[in-house]
């Protein structure tokens, strides 16, 4: 029997996978870079564990971000800038977003607007356009079940789009949803071997030239 091709896209949640890879495999007081990965490695590794009965092709990395502003942060800016182009030298799309810079800044943290909407919007946009038969999201953030239930009501009683999501580790935090034909997301276990495959611990933070792995020491 000929195996059904899926064409796949993955949308990675920058931060937060960052954040549950370091609480999965790191200890709390790791350095601030452990944790960052190679997104193009994720979305191939990730895209290799379909089913024996369909055909997988990764058709798409998408990585979502929040950017540091140069007028504000300059260091942190430099460094994110050299993240990116290596994300961009992966054949990665990055989709980024500007850093939100309260009153209180430097003292407060900058945060993130708009980069989970953004991803939530694009998975439901490529799914009305045909663009994936299978849509794999990195995230944790319950803020895109919407989504994920926008794209099971798109399915009728066809096998696509769908959706599949990851957990790490032991971490029992994971998006889940049932839709009212009964279907679940499938989750990808992400365990400590996944992560050394597709870690980068390049630190950033120095210039071209200079830069090195992080050191845990």
């Amino acid at each position: 029997m000929q195996k059904r091709r899926c064409r796949v896209a993955v949308f990675i949640d920058a931060q937060n996978v960052h954040g549950d890879f370091r609480r999965a495999f790191f200890p709390e007081d790791a350095p601030s870079g452990a944790g960052w990965y190679h997104p193009m490695a994720l979305g191939q590794l990730l895209a290799s564990r379909g089913p024996d009965f369909e055909d997988w092709t990764l058709a798409a990395v998408r990585i979502y971000a929040g950017s540091p502003v140069a007028t504000r942060d300059a260091y942190a800016a430099a460094a994110h800038d050299r993240q990116v182009e290596v994300w961009r030298g992966e054949g990665v799309e990055p989709r980024l977003r500007p850093l939100y810079y309260p009153d209180g800044w430097p003292t407060e943290r900058p945060r993130q607007k708009g980069v989970d909407v953004e991803l939530a919007v694009d998975v439901v946009r490529m799914a009305i356009a045909k663009e994936f038969e299978v849509g794999i999201i990195a995230s944790t953030d319950r803020d895109l079940l919407p989504a994920i239930e926008a794209v099971y009501a798109l399915r009728g009683t066809e096998a696509t789009p769908r959706i599949c999501v990851v957990r790490y580790g032991s971490l029992a935090k994971r998006l889940n949803h049932t839709d009212a034909k009964g279907r679940t997301l499938h989750a990808f276990h992400l365990i400590a071997e996944d992560f050394t495959a597709v870690q980068d611990d390049t630190d950033y933070t120095r210039p071209p030239g200079m830069l090195k792995a992080f050191s845990s020491n």
